[in-house]
């Protein structure tokens, strides 16, 4: 017998082998992109702490701004900016961390509309909107074909129109990297200065002093509103809205499963546990 007419000879070569993906909802998801924010968060953070000035810096202000709480300099030329280096590492983790809260939320929407309904809806996103009346367009209830009644209600209450201030924030910004440009960051900091100080203009108008503590917080900035008040300092702003998702997510997560949730801590800066 002919062995090889009931073996063929197999010449050898290189397979690629691909797995056919199966895929079943999960929040889980969702709670990988806020542990991903979260990461992104602490490397900010440590940006932060971890930058050292080479000298001591002085503080040049205008002198008709002593004694206020809030003072206004020129970053450029002021000797306690200058040496900050940081910007853009800070700020491309900002913009990491806006992208994966913004995607946590519409990922949720898109979880539940296939739980809810029993099949996949397309075109699903989480929707924010300023205004009551615009909560129930066609172009929202399109948004969120397929999510049950009550999980609606859930997303409805933490709109901006219910004084909602995080979700406002987060939109803002999210819009701004997306459709307008990248976002930027500027340092702010706190100082204490020393007792002694010497005018640096023959009018006076600039006072030179002397800084003994400083401590350095980082802001998101938006060039067209110069003069407006900032957004929050970064890890203030981050806390707000991971409080804020933490309580939208945490039980539909465990929903899904009890042993899933967002555990954020009161200081910035999370540790975010995934469980």
């Amino acid at each position: 017998m002919d062995l090889h007419s009931l073996h063929p000879v197999v010449e050898p070569m290189t397979m690629e082998i691909v797995p056919t993906p199966e895929y079943a909802p999960t929040l889980r998801t969702s709670l990988r992109l806020v542990k991903h924010a979260g990461d992104r968060i602490r490397e900010i953070e440590a940006l932060i702490a971890d930058f050292h000035w080479s000298t001591v810096p002085s503080f040049t202000m205008p002198a008709s701004q002593v004694g206020s709480e809030k003072v206004t300099v020129t970053h450029a030329t002021n000797p306690l900016f200058t040496q900050w280096d940081r910007t853009h590492e800070v700020a491309f983790r900002v913009g990491e961390v806006v992208n994966a809260l913004r995607s946590a939320l519409d990922y949720s929407v898109f979880v539940l509309a296939w739980k809810d309904s029993g099949a996949e809806q397309r075109f699903t996103q989480f929707p924010i909107v300023p205004a009551s009346h615009a909560f129930g367009n066609r172009e929202i209830q399109r948004r969120l074909r397929g999510v049950s009644a009550p999980h609606i209600a859930a997303i409805e209450a933490i709109q901006p129109y219910n004084d909602v201030k995080w979700l406002a924030m987060l939109a803002e910004l999210s819009n701004q990297q997306k459709h307008m440009r990248p976002l930027q960051t500027q340092p702010s900091l706190r100082i204490q200065i020393g007792p002694n100080g010497r005018m640096l203009e023959t009018d006076h108008s600039v006072l030179a002093l002397e800084v003994r503590q400083l401590a350095i917080t980082c802001r998101i900035v938006d060039p067209k509103k110069s003069g407006l008040d900032p957004y929050p300092d970064v890890m203030t702003l981050f806390q707000e809205i991971l409080v804020g998702i933490s309580a939208y997510l945490n039980p539909l997560l465990a929903e899904e499963d009890p042993g899933m949730r967002i555990e954020v801590p009161h200081s910035p800066g999370p540790e975010l546990c995934t469980k």
